[in-house]
């Protein structure tokens, strides 16, 4: 019985946190879309953030409801319930798996864990992150904001023609293509034309660099937050499950054999004992004949059956 009010308390508290963590790091802290053209270049991990955000307040509602029903009313959910709720955690944990992987991918963990090729973050290609690219082909390395300043569209040509700071979020917006095809073409490359310059949002947006791009630390704290939602979803879910059978053993009356009202025993006389009397404590029935038949009022039987006994003798 204790499992279930300690997990419903336990449920509320953790969506408690989950939904705040999320809620107060975005629009509060930065904003959804920065840049021009939203449709092209939507704003991925913060449109994860606003449905983690959404799960995170239908899994307090209904540790709310929970908690309310076992320990405001002081009633308990029935196993029905209890497997309903189970299940809403459960889903919960399967929408925050999908978002875990999501947020992996882009950020190249499953890369650096050898579970996938240069994805995410970690994609050096033409349309990968340039940053990522820079690293890897010009065997550079970026500790400060001066050193997001290079050109690496062309990998046999890193640092050649013009260049670009990568720490502005204006060289990762749509309308800035024709500045980027200009720089493009004078790395070396050719037979590019503005429809094939990428769009570089994704990057910018994932924080895939924590020098020369502001969102690292709050992709970061996303990516655990996921984690640590998924888990403990997953664990409310399980905890729920686990405690219907407990519920139905506490809520199965139990009478023992004393107590019982409806099981007589056996043993017990049928006649209680006040009313058994001895022969010697038995008052003298021919006194009462006599009185009955001199007086058939004075008995305590209806008159009718004082007058059929006498009739009778």
């Amino acid at each position: 019985m204790a499992l279930i009010r300690w997990t419903a308390i336990i449920s509320t508290v953790t969506s408690t946190i989950i939904l705040g963590s999320f809620f107060i790091s975005l629009p509060v802290l930065y904003d959804l879309n920065i840049f021009t053209d939203v449709g092209k270049q939507p704003d991925q991990p913060g449109t994860y953030t606003i449905v983690e955000t959404v799960l995170a307040a239908c899994a307090l509602i209904t540790s709310a409801i929970s908690t309310w029903t076992i320990l405001g009313d002081g009633k308990f959910i029935d196993p029905p319930r209890q497997k309903l709720t189970a299940g809403f955690f459960i889903a919960f944990a399967v929408a925050e798996l999908i978002i875990l992987v999501a947020r992996l991918y882009w950020r190249g963990v499953l890369t650096d864990m050898k579970l996938l090729g240069d994805v995410g973050c970690r994609d050096t290609s033409f349309e990968g992150n340039p940053v990522e690219r820079y690293e890897i082909f010009g065997n550079k390395k970026i500790e400060t904001t001066a050193d997001c300043v290079f050109n690496s569209f062309n990998t046999n040509n890193i640092d050649g023609g013009d260049l670009l700071d990568w720490s502005k979020s204006i060289n990762y917006d749509a309308k800035t293509r024709s500045i980027l095809l200009q720089a493009i073409i004078s790395s070396g490359q050719t037979g590019i034309g503005i429809d094939q310059v990428p769009y570089y949002h994704s990057y910018w947006y994932w924080g895939c660099n924590s020098v020369c791009h502001d969102r690292s630390t709050l992709n970061v704290a996303w990516m655990y937050l996921s984690l640590f939602a998924f888990l403990a979803y997953l664990t409310i879910g399980l905890l729920f499950l686990c405690s219907v059978g407990s519920v139905n053993s506490d809520q199965t009356p139990t009478i023992s054999d004393e107590d019982s009202p409806l099981i007589p025993d056996e043993s017990a006389p049928l006649i209680p004992d006040e009313d058994i009397t001895s022969d010697e404590d038995a008052p003298d029935k021919s006194d009462d004949d006599d009185s009955s038949e001199s007086s058939p009022f004075s008995s305590s039987n209806p008159p009718e059956y004082s007058l059929k006994m006498r009739l009778r003798w």
